[in-house]
Order: C-alpha cells, then sequence, then structure tokens
C-alpha cells in the first residue's frame, strides 16, 4: 500500500538486488589490472616491432604490468577511488585516475632502480607503455562506471537501500533535487518525523521509535536524516536511536551548501571543519606537476638548443637591440617575477602603459613576426619554468598594467594566479590569443577557471600536444 500527501510517502518494500562495494572493487581491480597488462603487453609488442622489425617471444614489461597494476590498486583502494568514480564528473574522476596511475608508475621505476631490475626493460617501449596506459586506465575506469550507472539507474541492480527520515519541507526538498532514487538507490521508505516541535501536529507522521521500528523490517543499508542543522538536539537524539540498527546515517546538507560542488571534511587542529573551498591541484598534484614541469622544460632546453641558437642569432642580426626581452608580470598568488622572450619588438614596454601589440604593428621586427607566429617567442620562458617561477600549462600572465587594469573589471580575474602562469594554456589553444579587448579577456579569463577546476596531468598533455598540433593555438598571432 502506498499512501501520499503533500509531505508524506511510505515506499513499498523494494526486492532490488544491491550491488555489493566489495564486488565492485573487485570488477573495477580485474578489469584495471587486466587493461595494464594488455597495455604493457602491446605497447612492448609495437614498440619492437616498429624499432626493429620484430616481437620479443618473452615479453618483460608484462612483468612491469603486473607490479604496476599491483601498486595502482593499492593507490587507488586506499584513496576510496573505486567509490568515489561513481559520484565524481568526468574531469574530476579523470584528474583522480591520472594521478594514481602516474604515482603508480613514478613508484615502479624507482623500484625497479632500487631493485636493479631495469637493465631488462627497454626504456622506449617503457614509455610507450606509460602513454598507452595513459590512455587504456582512464578509460577502462570510466566504462565500467558507465556500465555500474546504467545498471542502477535502470533499475537491473540497486546502488544501496535508503530510508529518508525528516520534517515535510526537508522530504520534499530532497526528493525533488539529486534524489539518492535518479543517482540508483533504492528508496525503500520516506517517513515524515512527527516530534513535539513539529509545526503541523496533525500532518501524518511516525515518531522516532516507529520509525527504528520500521527501519528493523526494512532493512535500509543507508538512513539519510533531512533536518535542519541547527536541530543539533534532535540530530543527536535520532542518531542514538539507529545506534541500534547496523546502518549508516547521513546528515543531508543544508541547502546553502548545495551552491559548492566539492565538500570535504577537514580538521584545522583538533576541531573537525567543513571544507568548501581548496586551492587547485592540492599537494600531491602540485608535487607531480612540478616534476612534470621540471623534466620536460630542462629536456626542452637541451633538444631545442639548436633551435634557440639559431633564433638567437637571426634576431641580432634583424634589428639593433637584446636578444632576449625581459618584463615584469604576475605570477602565483600575484608575486611580481620577471618573464623571460625572444625580443620580436623594436620597443621594451614595462611600466605604467603597455601597448598591446595590434595586427600590422610597426612596431615588430622581421623575424619578430616570424617567432611570434610560431609561438617560438615564447621558447626562453623554459628557462622560467626550471626556476620555478612558471610551469609549462597555465593561464597565461599578462603585463603587470594589464592585470591592474583587468583585475577591476572582471570578475575573479585574481583567481588565475592561483596556480604557476604557464607558457601555454587553454585559453591560447582554443584560439584567445592577439589582442585583449574586455570580451576577448573575459573569455580567457573563463577557459582559465574552467582549466583551474578541472586539471589534471593528462588535462596538461592535452594542452601541450594542442599547442603544437591545432591549428587553433597559431590563431589570432601577431
Amino acid at each position: 500500500m502506498v499512501l501520499q500527501t503533500e509531505t508524506y510517502v511510505t515506499e513499498t518494500v523494494s526486492r532490488k538486488r544491491t550491488i555489493s562495494p566489495p564486488v565492485v572493487t573487485a570488477v573495477r581491480i580485474g578489469v584495471e589490472t587486466v587493461t595494464i597488462l594488455a597495455a604493457a603487453f602491446l605497447s612492448s609488442t609495437l614498440y619492437h616491432l616498429v624499432a626493429y622489425g620484430s616481437a620479443f617471444i618473452r615479453n618483460p614489461h608484462l612483468e612491469l604490468g603486473a607490479a604496476l597494476s599491483l601498486i595502482f590498486a593499492i593507490i587507488s583502494f586506499f584513496r576510496d577511488d573505486y567509490r568515489a568514480a561513481l559520484h565524481l564528473s568526468g574531469r574530476k574522476a579523470l584528474n583522480r585516475v591520472v594521478q594514481g596511475y602516474v604515482l603508480a608508475f613514478v613508484a615502479v621505476i624507482v623500484l625497479a632502480f632500487l631493485t636493479k631490475s631495469s637493465d631488462g626493460f627497454s626504456r622506449g617501449a617503457a614509455i610507450v607503455f606509460f602513454l598507452m596506459g595513459l590512455v587504456m586506465v582512464p578509460l577502462s575506469r570510466g566504462l565500467v562506471s558507465q556500465a555500474i550507472r546504467h545498471a542502477t539507474r535502470s533499475g537491473w541492480f540497486s546502488a544501496g537501500r535508503v530510508m529518508i527520515v525528516g520534517f515535510g519541507e526537508g522530504l520534499a526538498h530532497v526528493l525533488a533535487n539529486n534524489s539518492p532514487r535518479e543517482q540508483g538507490y533504492d528508496v525503500i521508505a520516506v517517513e515524515r518525523l512527527v516530534t513535539e516541535f513539529n509545526d503541523d501536529m496533525d500532518a501524518p507522521g511516525l515518531g522516532i521509535d516507529a520509525i527504528v521500528e520500521k527501519a528493523r523490517y526494512l532493512q535500509p543499508d543507508t538512513i539519510m536524516l533531512t533536518l535542519p542543522w541547527s536541530r543539533a538536539d534532535l540530530i543527536e537524539q535520532c542518531v542514538r536511536a539507529f545506534m541500534n540498527l547496523p546502518v549508516r546515517v547521513e546528515l543531508a546538507p543544508e541547502r546553502v551548501l548545495e551552491r559548492y560542488s566539492d565538500l570535504r571534511l577537514g580538521r584545522l587542529g583538533s576541531m573537525l571543519t567543513l571544507n568548501v573551498l581548496r586551492p587547485p591541484m592540492g599537494h600531491t598534484g602540485h608535487a607531480a606537476k612540478r616534476l612534470f614541469d621540471v623534466v620536460a622544460a630542462g629536456t626542452g632546453l637541451l633538444v631545442l638548443s639548436p633551435l634557440l641558437l639559431l633564433v638567437a642569432l637571426l634576431i641580432k642580426l634583424d634589428s639593433r637591440g637584446p636578444v632576449l626581452f625581459r618584463q615584469n608580470r604576475y605570477g602565483f598568488n600575484q608575486r611580481p617575477f620577471r618573464i623571460w622572450k625572444f625580443r620580436s619588438m623594436r620597443v621594451q614596454d614595462d611600466g605604467p602603459v603597455v601597448v598591446q601589440a595590434s595586427r600590422d604593428d610597426g612596431r615588430i621586427t622581421r623575424v619578430g613576426r616570424f617567432i611570434r607566429k610560431w609561438n617560438l617567442d615564447e621558447l626562453p620562458q623554459l628557462i622560467n619554468v626550471v626556476t620555478g617561477d612558471m610551469s609549462l600549462v597555465g593561464p597565461r600572465p599578462h603585463a603587470v598594467a594589464h592585470n591592474r587594469l583587468y583585475e577591476r573589471k572582471i570578475d575573479l580575474y585574481a583567481r588565475r594566479h592561483n596556480v604557476l602562469p604557464g607558457i601555454t594554456g587553454w585559453a591560447q589553444v582554443n584560439g584567445f590569443r592577439g589582442a585583449t579587448d574586455d570580451d576577448a579577456m573575459q573569455g580567457r579569463v573563463d577557459l582559465d577557471l574552467y582549466y583551474l577546476d578541472n586539471w589534471s596531468l593528462g588535462f596538461d598533455i592535452i594542452i601541450i600536444f594542442m599547442t603544437i598540433f591545432s591549428k587553433r593555438s597559431y590563431r589570432n598571432a601577431y
């Protein structure tokens, strides 16, 4: 029997089969282990076919893949990634799996070095393996997550059995907004709690003791309380009552918290807090990004040194003035630093007034026009990356004069400085170069903030690839 009023609904007892979290974890580990081993086998085989014309009969990279899959599973398990992957958005889920994969790969390489077992591995094949796994592992995790979501939301399985308990207004809000039912959970009962403090004592509902007895019969996995947080005494009373049941008790958030998409519990000393805002990337992300920057920028300076010398010679022969141009820019947390560029203009503005380059600008030299078109003027900033003033990828730093102008015009403009500025960025590979009128700058800022909120090492690699090969990266360059 189903009773309904505006604020009270009692569901019939459901018989759906609930997916067991350990089963989900085991399936994920199995799929990702097979994926990593397949990447190890394919990368080694393909590399040796291309490089040497034949594949190894014995594939030593299967050992590397087995070690990597074990460490990756351990990292993912203790970070609770197997459960979180079902509830995170696509970009955040990608960020976590890429971080875990990179950490696992670095750990395997370090272990192989320490145990002197790296001699049997091909360095080239290992790089191919890393890149192939960087694509295949996030794809496999995403496919498993999509399959589980489809199975639960289609009614084949349930992600869990939930009873919702609270006052009428809270119940109505939860059922109308992000209901657990929409997330694949089996809502087995919705109970209006009747206490001496209810505004409408005549509305249908149950007391806390009756709800406990009903929960004992229905056997939910989770009980969600939709009570005002200001009613700490009532919440404590309900929690104490539900302690007599083998259930999880979750407290639905106040409506103001729905504005924040990534809430976490934290601690400030011994004080338990609710964290509503964090710096982008986090400590692990910063460390991984910095390691990638130093290795890639140092390698780039070494490999590109002949090109750097050639460009420097052409600039010197083309016009009078220094080869390199340095200008004050704002970096991380708006700390000023001196940016390095190849000089492409006859002037070197670096004061309270900086005139932005425009199309057919007469101040640009002949060599300058060429190196600006192909982004070669930015290459000396690899030095800024090595010294820690910049990153390979991030929001482009603007002249101090332009910064002061636009932080007064554009909301959250200064938030771009919560990470290191980059040689290239998400805005640049989407064609936002050249003039900085108000509309264009707003577009840049929107894309920069999107990058901050969705950062991952995989995202950085995509941006670097697009910087080199995408036509949009060379649009509006003058």
